[in-house]
């Protein structure tokens, strides 16, 4: 993410990131998916071995996805967490075109932003 200058942006460079294949597969895929009607009384949420996420649709109702290991990707995660997890961490910008920094900064960005999964074998 370049952010954006505020006298614009000619002659700039464009950031890239490479990825390539990692040594290992670490990537996921959905396996199960639960509807539920009580968000707070899930099973998937509590297991701190199981890697779900949970998507909240009204107050009584959410989604919860579980997903498993997928052997044939490799998993990139960016964000702007500087956890071990996220491959690529990338800075906010506030409106003015500065880093937004600050505890009363509000980021744009989401902790884990997204994730990118690559097929460990060519087409």
């Amino acid at each position: 993410y370049n952010g954006c200058l505020a006298s614009g942006d000619k002659g700039r460079r464009r950031s890239r990131l490479a990825l390539s294949r990692r040594p290992h597969a670490n990537g996921v895929k959905p396996d199960v998916m639960h509807h539920i009607s009580t968000p707070l009384v899930s099973k998937a949420l509590s297991n701190r071995g199981q890697h779900s996420i949970s998507y909240t649709l009204s107050r009584s109702h959410s989604v919860i996805v579980e997903y498993t290991h997928d052997s044939d990707t490799d998993m990139f995660q960016i964000g702007r967490s500087t956890e071990n997890m996220i491959d690529f961490v990338v800075t906010d910008t506030s409106p003015g075109g500065g880093a937004a920094e600050g505890p009363s900064a509000q980021s744009t960005i989401s902790r884990y932003a997204c994730r990118i999964l690559c097929d460990r074998r060519p087409p």
